[in-house]
């Protein structure tokens, strides 16, 4: 049996929540987070949206000897080469992009909420500092019946050759400033661990926004405003209670 988890997702304006609970899901590209200028300053974003390793092709740091070993081998001069040694003063981690890629990789997200890790509480402790998210959050509540749904709508946009290369899963975070090798939409670094987060991407045939529609999901979740979220209780049986918030 998988864990039990709850997905959250957090909105400036209402009108956004209203269009999640109504089925279309926007996704944004891969470029788009990368681009974001809360990130001007560092490699993460105060928020995490911004990300600079976002779908990243390769990660790689030289090793003691000043060397990266290659994933996959370059061709130069009709040799196939493994080890690049890298000279002083070049940052690591190594970074190395696929821009036409970024630009059609559609990316979204979700926090998930693991049950099985939350003690009795008030919600205040579990979402610390959740207001610089946004004013409104969206819970959904019936997590296996969502996937369902979200399998079904790609399905329907797959075999019409619309999008291609779907999926759908929990990211993995590493440290970047180890890692070597392929990085990918599914990785991202540790310090954005706390996100829990699960994402599914597609690769789209435009660089605008895709829009997703997988029919209405206001029977499986709740929204309100963060304020509320915040005043609510999470209980030893894993129920959640909010006072005041919306199904409509």
């Amino acid at each position: 049996m998988g864990r039990e988890y709850l997905l959250l997702r957090f909105f400036s304006d209402d009108s956004h929540v209203r269009t999640l609970r109504e089925g279309k899901i926007r996704m944004m590209s891969s470029k788009y987070y990368k681009s974001l200028e809360d990130g001007l300053q560092s490699d993460v974003g105060a928020d995490g949206r911004f990300d600079m390793y976002e779908n990243s092709a390769y990660i790689y740091n030289p090793d003691d000897n000043g060397e990266i070993t290659l994933d996959q081998p370059l061709k130069l001069m009709n040799k196939d080469i493994i080890k690049i040694r890298v000279y002083e003063g070049v940052e690591s981690p190594i970074i190395i992009n696929n821009e036409a890629d970024d630009e059609l990789t559609k990316v979204y997200c979700f926090y998930a909420l693991f049950l099985d890790e939350v003690k009795e509480q008030q919600l205040s402790s579990v979402f610390k500092d959740i207001e610089k998210f946004g004013t409104y959050y969206c819970i959904i509540h019936d997590t296996e019946d969502f996937v369902k749904r979200i399998n079904r709508g790609i399905e329907e946009y797959y075999v019409k050759d619309i999008i291609k290369n779907p999926e759908l899963k929990f990211v993995d975070y590493v440290d970047v400033k180890k890692f070597n090798g392929v990085y990918g939409a599914y990785r991202k670094p540790t310090q954005l661990s706390w996100q829990n987060e699960l994402r599914f991407t597609v690769s789209a045939s435009s660089t605008d926004p895709f829009m997703l529609d997988i029919g209405g999901i206001k029977d499986i979740s709740i929204w309100g405003k963060v304020t509320d979220l915040k005043n609510g209780r999470i209980y030893s049986n894993r129920e959640l209670s909010i006072d005041d918030y919306e199904i409509d």
